[in-house]
This record gives C-alpha cells, sequence and structure tokens, in this order.
C-alpha cells in the first residue's frame, strides 16, 4: 500500500473511531459531523471526503458488529438451519446488546434505508444467511438460484421483523424472539414449498 493510501486509511480509520465513541459517549443524535472532525482535527471537507453523512459510520459499526461476531463458527452441519440461524441471531444480538442505545440508532438508519428503497449502504447480511443455509442439515445441496431466493426471503423478513419490533416498543429482550419466530415462520414456508403446504 502506498504511503498516501496508507495515510488515508489512517484518518479514515481515526474518524469512524472518535465517532463512534462519541456516540456511545453522547448519543448519536448530540453528535455533529462538527463535534467528530474537532475531537479528530481534521477539517469538515475531510470528513465528507470519505463519508457521505454521519449516518455511514453508524452503518460501518453495524457492518463491524456483524464481522466480530464469527457466525461461520456458529454453523453445524448436523443442525437445521432453524436451529444454526437462532445461534447466530443469538450472537449478533449479544454483541449489539452491549451498545443497546447505539444499537437502536443504527437499526433505525437501517430502516430507515431499507423502507427508503435504498439498498446500498446497508449492512449485508446476505453472506450470513446463504452460508447458514447451505451449510445446514434440511437445506444443503439446493442450487443457486432457489438458494438465492431463499436467503431474499430470510434477509426481507428479519429486516421488516425488525422494523416492526423497533416502531412497536423496542423492548430490546423480545427481539431475539421475535426475529426467531420470523426464523421459523420463514424456513417452514422455504422448506414446504413444494408440498403444497
Amino acid at each position: 500500500m502506498s504511503l498516501v493510501k496508507e495515510q488515508r486509511e489512517q484518518i479514515r480509520t481515526g474518524i469512524i473511531e472518535t465517532a463512534v465513541e462519541l456516540f456511545k459517549q453522547k448519543g448519536y443524535e448530540q453528535v455533529s459531523v462538527d463535534d467528530i472532525t474537532r475531537t479528530v482535527g481534521v477539517a469538515k471537507g475531510t470528513f465528507y471526503n470519505y463519508f457521505q453523512a454521519k449516518s455511514d459510520i453508524l452503518l460501518i459499526w453495524i457492518e463491524r458488529l456483524i464481522r466480530q461476531v464469527d457466525c461461520f463458527a456458529l454453523i453445524s452441519p448436523q443442525d437445521t438451519a432453524a436451529q444454526n440461524l437462532h445461534r447466530v441471531v443469538g450472537a449478533l444480538l449479544k454483541c449489539a446488546g452491549r451498545e443497546p442505545e447505539l444499537f437502536k440508532s443504527a437499526l433505525r438508519e437501517v430502516i430507515s434505508l431499507y423502507s427508503g428503497g435504498h439498498k446500498t449502504g446497508m449492512p449485508d447480511i446476505k453472506p450470513v444467511l446463504k452460508r447458514v443455509l447451505e451449510q445446514s442439515s434440511d437445506i444443503k445441496g439446493e442450487d443457486d438460484g432457489r438458494l438465492a431466493l431463499k436467503v431474499n426471503i430470510l434477509k426481507n423478513a428479519l429486516y421488516m421483523e425488525m422494523l416492526n419490533w423497533y416502531y412497536c416498543g423496542k423492548e430490546s429482550s423480545g427481539l431475539k424472539e421475535r426475529l426467531n419466530d420470523t426464523v421459523d415462520i420463514c424456513l417452514y414456508g422455504i422448506l414446504h414449498q413444494d408440498e403444497g403446504v
């Protein structure tokens, strides 16, 4: 990596880390781009060279959260897709639960993107869902086209349930159960679609 690229990456990383710390300390809504740039010691224009908005950093935090949980290590080929997905959902929510207010702010941004029809910038959970389905005992061997459809169904259902949860009270203890119920309902339909049920 060239020196200029390395310096640019250091600046970007510094902005992200500082912003996330400020979000944790003050709350996402109370932190402005000016607060971030002043704390980092860069010009406001520098911030916008790397990010379109403050929300970009929050979405990066979610991506890091997803990567932080080794979802693939939680998958057991002997288990069903439901068992594997329940483990993955539980681990992700446990990790997110360490910063519940930041998680709620991040979720609000994801919901805003999703309900606005914006697919770019959204945290990509499809690789995790795809791997779970590919390696679960009840779905192994599915052709790529059908698998992609099943992944999209699950992804959309999970996003919709998070939206529903967010607008209906936000009790953090209930989100895991709601997402697991959504997984169960989707998987029942996915697994029994050819039976005419």
